[in-house]
């Protein structure tokens, strides 16, 4: 985390970094974000529909439709691969599929029970 600010007198940008993580501490977390322009038709909603529960996984949907945006329920997540991408660019057209990749800091495993003497 941190800021980034532009010198008024040379028009530089500086990064100024606040908080470092370890990569080791950070999972990287994906997400499909779908442009729809202009769909109207129910016949293209259903087929998309059916290419998400297709490729049925772990990443979130994001819709991006008349200027909202959309997440998907959990029943539409996907696992992101090219094929996904293809079938719906295929279908909404190029351009319309973007992965976005985040990082979140992992969560702290739990510690094993321990267990009671006799």
């Amino acid at each position: 985390r941190g800021k980034l600010n532009r010198d008024s007198r040379t028009e530089e940008l500086n990064m100024i970094a606040e908080q470092v993580d370890p990569l080791a501490d950070l999972e990287k977390i994906r997400s499909l974000n779908v442009e729809m322009v202009d769909v109207q038709d129910k016949q293209v909603l259903e087929r998309l529909k059916n290419i998400l529960l297709f490729y049925k996984g772990s990443d979130p949907v994001v819709l991006y439709y008349d200027g909202s945006r959309i997440p998907a329920g959990s029943k539409f997540r996907v696992d992101i691969n090219p094929d996904l991408v293809n079938q719906i660019e295929e279908l909404l057209g190029t351009g319309s599929v973007r992965v976005e990749y985040n990082h979140r800091k992992k969560e702290a495993a739990e510690p094993a029970p321990e267990l009671a003497p006799y």
